[in-house]
């Protein structure tokens, strides 16, 4: 048989006893993969003899599968992804560097070395680049995936590994090599592409991750390509002179890598089984909640828990559920939960809301809206849906329509805001009685009038003008006020405080001014007052706002 000039071919056989055991041994594998001395000889022989003119199609294709996968990646696309994988030619000098350190030929080594490092640095670098150039940067499913690996993913690519290996000396057809490719591409390809990711978005965190992974499954690679290629016999296979070690030692480098990476991956699986069990956990503690729960979040990472839940009921029952929940997740996740409970309306009303919300939802055959009927389901859906007994009895609404889609509904109460939770609910089943999607406002009218001396003007006027604005809004509302001396009156006052009470006055009288059909009234009073209430001011003003804005400031209206 015609020889390369390296290696001169297989051996005549092994002279040892370990080593003709060894043969014995094999002998069932290399039949059973139709693997003969001659064709392992010819497979190192085109290994080395590998010409320079394959370079450019290696890279283009390297390049090409780069693209494509970190797009695939940013898409959330497996399709893609695979794509990719299949693409990739990554497989060549990671398969070719196994065989030469199994085989021991220095010139084969150092060859695929210097192509893989060119490798992992064309692939890092060009999916950095794809990265800074794309308009957004989100981090999806597939990123998040391979930012935080186990032990898990270790045997992937361990499952990887032989596969490619397998693939490689059993056949030489191209479905061999595309199978050794794409499981080598499985897991090489998309970790290098995630650091790249995160290296153009500048977070460390996910570059680092990624890294982790690459280096577990690299080195997993490598050990069992060797591995498998001792276990075919292609330790038998080499030219005259070996550099020296043997096998052993060209297992032990990718064994150390291994080591060093089995520990972070370790407690990393040990992390996610946590999770997991305290998920399972919580789940229990809420499902006999179920029924009276509005809104839940919980949140389980990086050994901290935290749980916000939203029931139908009152602030004790909220009270009692927190210590409960903070007592039980904490038993069972070993460590100190933080749990918020909030409690919202009466249970009648929102289970009325929320069948309501459940309904079927109208379909609109006109392009023509019916404003009274639209109205008056509206109407039907907050009557039911009111939680009075968390924010108080309703005192008006209003709706505002504009384009499709825009409609907004303003709610007034005296009582506690709705909060996000009963604002969502309730802005859910006007969107079903309104057929279209309606945002909900909160006015939250005070309780007490709000007072303040006459040196804190300023600061109540603030406070007042957007009253006055809610009360224009809404017909079935009044503000009475209440407006002190002007300071220029007051015999100790200077030229700044009569300046400041005359802005004062002018800003309330400019906003009561507003407000229609007289339903704001002003009275002289000692101090600052505004009072919110459904019922016309007992107190008859001196003037009232329009006057007092028509014929200026008088002793009337000003103390």
């Amino acid at each position: 048989m015609a020889t390369a000039p390296d290696p001169p071919g297989a051996t005549p056989g092994p002279h040892t006893v370990i080593g003709r055991v060894a043969h014995r041994a094999r002998r069932p594998l290399l039949v059973a993969f139709q693997v003969t001395p001659e064709g392992r000889a010819a497979l190192v022989r085109q290994m080395l003899g590998r010409q320079v003119h394959e370079a450019p199609m290696y890279w283009l294709q390297l390049v090409l599968a780069t693209a494509v996968c970190t797009l695939g990646l940013v898409l959330s696309s497996t399709v893609v992804v695979i794509a990719a994988m299949l693409m990739s030619p990554l497989v060549t000098p990671i398969v070719e560097l196994g065989m030469g350190l199994t085989v021991g030929l220095p010139s084969l080594v150092a060859r695929s070395f210097v192509r893989v490092l060119s490798s992992i640095a064309a692939v890092v670098l060009f999916a950095t680049l794809i990265t800074m150039g794309l308009p957004f940067h989100e981090v999806t499913a597939p990123i998040a995936s391979r930012v935080s690996p186990t032990v898990l993913d270790l045997l992937v690519s361990v499952c990887c590994a032989v596969m490619a290996s397998f693939a490689t000396v059993a056949a030489t057809s191209g479905i061999a090599k595309t199978a050794a490719g794409t499981a080598v591409a499985v897991a090489l390809l998309p970790p290098l592409c995630v650091v790249g990711f995160g290296a153009g978005t500048a977070q460390l965190g996910i570059a680092s991750g990624a890294a982790l992974l690459f280096v577990a499954s690299f080195s997993a690679v490598m050990l069992f390509a060797v591995l498998t290629f001792t276990a075919f016999g292609f330790a038998e296979v080499g030219p005259q002179r070996r550099w020296g070690g043997g096998v052993a030692l060209r297992i032990v480098m990718p064994t150390i890598l291994i080591c060093l990476v089995f520990l972070p991956l370790r407690r990393a699986l040990a992390e996610v089984a946590w999770e997991v069990t305290t998920r399972h956990a919580i789940r229990d503690e809420l499902d006999p909640l179920q029924k009276d729960t509005v809104q839940s979040d919980v949140q389980v990472e990086r050994h901290a828990v935290r749980v916000k839940l939203v029931v139908i009921g009152d602030p004790q029952r909220a009270e009692a559920l927190q210590r409960t929940l903070t007592a039980g997740i904490a038993k069972a996740a070993g460590v100190t939960p933080t749990v918020e409970v909030m409690a919202v309306g009466d249970a009648a009303a929102v289970r009325r809301a929320m069948q309501l919300a459940e309904t079927p939802k109208l379909q609109v055959v006109h392009e023509t809206v019916d404003l009274r009927t639209t109205t008056s389901r509206m109407a039907d859906a907050l009557t039911l849906g009111w939680p009075a007994a968390a924010a108080g009895d309703l005192v008006a609404w209003r709706l505002d329509t504009g384009p499709a889609g825009t409609s907004r509904v303003k709610v007034a109460h005296f009582g506690d805001a709705l909060g996000p939770a009963a604002t969502e609910m309730l802005g859910r089943a006007l969107s079903d009685a309104a057929g279209e999607a309606v945002t909900v406002d909160d006015v939250v009218l005070p309780h007490e009038p709000l007072t303040a001396p006459v040196s804190q003007g300023p600061a109540w006027v603030a406070r007042v003008v957007p009253l006055l604005d809610d009360v224009a809004r809404f017909d079935a509302l009044h503000a009475c006020l209440g407006v002190p001396a002007a300071a220029q009156a007051r015999p100790d006052a200077g030229a700044a405080d009569a300046g400041t009470g005359d802005a004062v006055r002018d800003a309330v009288l400019a906003a009561a001014g507003r407000v229609p059909d007289g339903r704001a009234q002003v009275a002289p009073d000692a101090t600052w007052s505004l009072r919110v209430q459904t019922d016309p001011c007992s107190s008859t003003p001196s003037t009232d706002a329009g006057a007092a804005l028509e014929g200026g400031v008088s002793d009337a209206s000003h103390d």
